[in-house]
């Protein structure tokens, strides 16, 4: 699975780690990030499938949220929904959360004119310098 969730990407983590107030959290099978919604809602954003690591994860899951007083999991990937089952979890979507994703190709080309100056900067950058992507765990549940 290819990630086009800008909160998993590490600029986004460093960027916003202040204002969201990140927090590594470790567990017997899964790391999570902790954070602060713009709104003072505590969130986990799970960095691996729940189901994909052991038999005790999603429980564990469930203690994290109910011991931490997480208010919801954020973001949850299109591709991860069937490890939370609609009879354990409300799912919601709000497209206010997604209006300033774009495809990974248009960073890496940045077409038209108005994106050259940005283009002629991101080549300038020494090849050895550039950041590599790298998708999280993508096994199944």
């Amino acid at each position: 699975m290819e990630m086009h969730i800008a909160e998993f990407s590490f600029p986004n983590l460093y960027l916003f780690r202040e204002t969201h107030n990140y927090r590594v959290v470790e567990t017997d099978h899964n790391i999570f990030i902790s954070g602060l919604s713009y709104d003072k809602k505590r969130y986990l954003m799970p960095l691996n499938r729940p189901e994909k690591q052991k038999a005790g994860s999603f429980r564990q899951l469930k203690e994290l949220l109910e011991e931490n007083k997480m208010d919801f999991i954020f973001p949850i990937p299109e591709e991860w929904l069937e490890c939370f089952p609609e009879n354990n979890f409300t799912r919601t979507y709000n497209p206010d959360d997604s209006d300033y994703l774009f495809l990974t190709e248009k960073f890496k080309t940045y077409p038209g004119k108005s994106m050259h100056r940005k283009k002629k900067s991101a080549e300038s950058v020494p090849p050895a310098a550039r950041p590599a992507a790298h998708s999280p765990d993508t096994g199944s549940c």
